[in-house]
This record gives C-alpha cells, structure tokens and sequence, in this order.
C-alpha cells in the first residue's frame, strides 16, 4: 500500500478513500510531496487552468524562489529528471513562480531567462489569511499545505485559519485538500483539534479515516522505502528513511529513581499530552526536574500548568513565584536541569510547552 513499482509513494490508495482532507505523514524519502505535485501538475495541464493553490505558514516561504525550488525535482531541465516534460506533451520543461503565481515554463535558450506559459496555480502563506479574502479562485479544485506539521511555533489559532482560508478559496465548492508532513513531532493542534488522536500509533502502510460532523479526513501513514540510502545513520536515520517520529536526544535521570527524595509534584496539559512533572532531591541536596508521561486520570488535588480555561484554582497557564517548590521548578527548567523518561517523552514535552502561554515560568 501506498508506494509504487518503482518503490515511491502513489495517491491512489488514499484517493480511493474519496475524503476532503487527505493528510500523508511519514519518512522523508518516499516522495509524498512530488506525488501529490505531480498530481496536481497534471490536472492543471489537462484543464488548461489554474487548479491547485500551494500553502505554506509563512510568508518567507512563499517567496518565489522557494517555491520554485520546491517545484524542481517535478521539472525536467537543469539536472532534474521530474515529469514537465512528459506532462505536458514536450510543451514545457519547468515551473516559474512569479508575484505568487505558478505557471509552466521555458528556459529562453539565448538570454537563460524563464519564460512563462501556463498558469497552473498559486501560492499562498497562511499567515496572511486576511489578505486573501476578497479574491476568488473559481478554478482551484486541490489545495496542498506542505510542512504542516512543525517543530517551532505554530500560529495563533492556526487551525481554525486554515479553515477560513479554505473557506475564502472553495467559498460554496467541495475542494480536496492535501496536507503533507514528515513525522518529525507527534505534537500538533490539527492531531488534537480535529481529534486525529490514533496518529501517534499508527503503523506504516495504513490509512485511518476520521469523520468529523459531515467533513471526511483520511490520513495516511506511508511505507518506507525499501530501498535505503548510506548517507543517514543513528537516531536521524530511524526518521529520515525509518518513519519513526524524529527524536532529539535529552538527558535521563542521572541516577535510580528510587534513591530521590519527591519534593513536589504536579502535571503540564497541552495538545492531548499529560506530563507528570516531580521535583526530585538527590543525597547531596542537588535538584533536578523529572518528567514522564501521564496516562491516566489526573489527580485533582494536584496542580495543573495548562492553557484550558478553568475555574479551578488548581489549573493555571503558569508556575506560581510564591509557591516555594513551583519557584524552583522554574529556575531550574530556565538552568536546563530536566530530566525525562526517554527521548520521545522530552521532545513531545518540549512541542507542548513551545506553544504555551506560560508553562514552567513563574509568576
């Protein structure tokens, strides 16, 4: 499922899934991105149209030039052997992006300048959502979001944006939207907000579909390739051509668990991740931070740092200063004197508290 004879990714399996939103996840080297290009690249010739809007976060990635070279390995010219060529019958080699509009394209053999043909589509950031309310785009029929999932910040209510600029594009029209990602973090408010929530579990090679009021989503996680490059190895290898979440490497406890005193104890809630945060005293009074993920139910009379609205004096977006263990707890995250039970554990807590108002900072 999912890839190809020639050992690279296909939509087919997921498009025989008929939903609105198609979100492919996975290693990246199977070519998920040049997939759902191509696909569009050939819809676009054979309607002679523009029928696909690209979208990144921001707009520094939307610049011309970045989305040309995003476009690169589909050309065929200049050391890429992509498909422009045979889409288009011999008529273009490439594609041009200019004032964020894409089109196929020639290189001009005398001055090497690019010269456009057809427009085929365009490009958007979705940070400037407001910008593109008044226009229209009769013609677009797929949307694609590259890089969706990210490891820095996302933007401020970002889910609920794209939907509005979904909204601006396909105003009363049925789109289809490709939204494509490495599994670089298992923390993201798409996985949460739509309830997306057997992601983190599932296995390459399959397909889960969620249906969410009437809107359909099918998600893919797609296979390896088989075929392995030489070039990778060690805990990078295992997500660039693994498809295992990308991982960074972060400290343990330094000694057994049970030769620490617990000083103090609390949780961090965000983006349907529990953490149990202890604040530990070795036997030369030395501190440290240990965190390991919550599974069950949370404790009521313990403190929880999150950004749900509560009334419960025990919930709050942040550590309290005149709370003597919460204030060491925040000196000692800002000295980087934590400690997790593994490596997946650290770098999904990170995600979370990447995105939170406050976190382990008091106040």
């Amino acid at each position: 499922m999912g890839l190809d004879r020639t050992g690279y990714y296909t939509t087919n399996d997921i498009r025989k899934k008929k939903a609105q939103y198609n979100i492919i996840l996975g290693e990246r080297s199977p070519g998920k991105s040049y997939a759902v290009k191509r696909d569009a690249l050939k819809r676009a010739y054979k309607e002679n149209k523009p029928t696909f809007i690209v979208i990144r976060r921001y707009e520094e990635d939307v610049k011309n030039n970045y989305i040309q070279n995003y476009f690169a390995d589909n050309s065929t010219t200049e050391g890429n052997d992509g498909e422009v060529f045979t889409i288009t019958d011999g008529e273009y080699e490439s594609v041009y992006v200019y004032q964020s509009k894409i089109y196929f394209a020639n290189r001009d053999p005398e001055s090497g300048r690019m010269v456009p043909g057809l427009h085929i589509g365009y490009v958007m950031a979705l940070s400037a959502d407001e910008r593109y309310k008044s226009q229209q785009f009769p013609t677009v029929s797929d949307i694609i979001f590259e890089e969706f999932v990210t490891r820095k910040m996302y933007l401020k209510d970002e889910t609920i944006r794209l939907m509005n600029l979904i909204s601006t594009i396909a105003r009363k029209r049925e789109v289809s939207v490709w939204m494509i990602a490495n599994s670089i973090s298992r923390v993201c408010p798409y996985f949460t907000d739509w309830g997306l929530r057997n992601i983190p579990k599932m296995k390459e090679g399959t397909i889960d579909i969620y249906t969410v009021e009437n809107t359909k989503i099918a998600v893919e996680m797609c296979p390896s390739r088989k075929l392995k490059s030489k070039m990778f190895f060690g805990q990078a290898a295992k997500s660039i051509q693994g498809g295992q979440w990308e991982t960074d490497i972060l400290p343990g406890l330094p000694g057994d668990y049970e030769d620490y005193e617990k000083l103090y104890e609390m949780y961090l809630e965000g983006e349907g991740f529990i953490f149990k945060l202890e604040l530990l005293m070795d036997e030369d009074a030395e501190c440290v931070i240990y965190v390991y993920p919550f599974t069950k139910s949370v404790k009521p009379e313990l403190p929880v740092i999150t950004d749900e609205f509560s009334v419960s004096s025990m919930k709050r977006p942040y550590l309290r200063r005149n709370i003597a263990p919460e204030a060491k707890i925040s000196d000692l995250f800002q000295q980087k004197k934590i400690c997790f039970s593994s490596n997946l554990c650290g770098t999904d807590f990170y995600a979370v508290h990447r995105n939170m108002k406050g976190g382990l900072i008091a106040r």
